[in-house]
């Protein structure tokens, strides 16, 4: 019995910590919002691939009391053009940063499947 209940919380565990595929059919305009650019100078960037354009930018500006600066939510407005399973890579960075020299902590990858 103890082992039937380790087994099922392993397993729940593991479902838990699975990243979620968002869905999407081909030609359809998709948003994805990333919190904190403002901060320090740093901006999102997205890494293009062929299969997922970039359509537009926009930012949308968070007050916190207390503070000085002003930080964004940067929303980017995206398109499939091919189905498949994609990886997309945003990149949070300086201007006058390489992409080479970014830290894993500062990339944030979502996957999205694009239908037929």
């Amino acid at each position: 019995m103890k082992k039937i209940i380790l087994i099922v919380f392993i397993i729940s565990v593991s479902l838990q910590s699975c990243k979620v595929t968002q869905g999407y059919k081909v030609n359809e305009e998709f948003k994805i919002e990333l919190e904190k650019e403002g901060d320090g100078g740093y901006q999102w960037r997205y890494l293009p691939i062929p299969e997922v354009e970039q359509i537009n930018t926009s930012k949308k500006s968070i007050e916190k009391e207390g503070k000085i600066f002003v930080s964004h939510q940067k929303i980017f407005s995206l398109k499939g053009l091919k189905p498949g399973a994609y990886s997309l890579e945003f990149h949070f960075l300086r201007s006058f940063e390489k992409l080479d020299s970014i830290p894993e902590d500062q990339k944030k990858i979502i996957k999205v499947k694009i239908k037929k």
